[in-house]
């Protein structure tokens, strides 16, 4: 079945980003977004910040070392991997109260449509995330997410 494989191969694609995301450019990979200068507002997100400051995989604290897809988030450029499900389609990134709002509206588990989602993400001193999804069943595998690697 094509679409299975397609899912399975973007889903290993994913998982096998390499660990971490060097910030560039001065990007302060330690501090929270609310002490980062400039403004956070309800302007889109520049994509070399979204690129230089959060693609990179997550799991939950002392859970990096894990083989288990259940325990990651995983950013890419192209999608972000909720432990088992696999969202595609990013929408226009703005910011909220301080935290970034990331729209996803191509999700599923395998084959199987999960329907839209909005997480909502803030970045904690270490790089570390506070992860929060809308959706009824969010599947993210624990609302601090431990950034894996530098």
């Amino acid at each position: 079945m094509p679409t299975r494989r397609f899912a399975a191969a973007a889903a290993a694609a994913l998982v096998a980003l390499p660990l971490g995301a060097a910030a560039q450019d001065g990007g302060d990979d330690s501090a929270p977004w609310s002490a980062l200068p400039g403004d956070i507002s309800e302007e889109p997100l520049p994509e070399p910040y979204f690129r230089d400051n959060l693609i990179g995989r997550y799991a939950a604290p002392g859970r990096c070392g894990t083989d288990s897809v259940d325990d990651l988030l995983v950013i890419s450029a192209v999608g972000i991997q909720i432990g088992p499900v696999l969202c595609e389609s990013i929408g226009k990134m703005t910011w909220e109260g301080g935290r970034l709002l990331v729209p996803l509206s191509t999700c599923r588990i395998d084959t199987r449509h999960q329907g839209p989602r909005t997480l909502s993400l803030e970045r904690l001193t270490g790089g570390d995330l506070f992860v929060r999804s809308d959706s009824e069943e969010s599947f993210v595998p624990n609302e601090v997410m431990q950034r894996c690697g530098p």
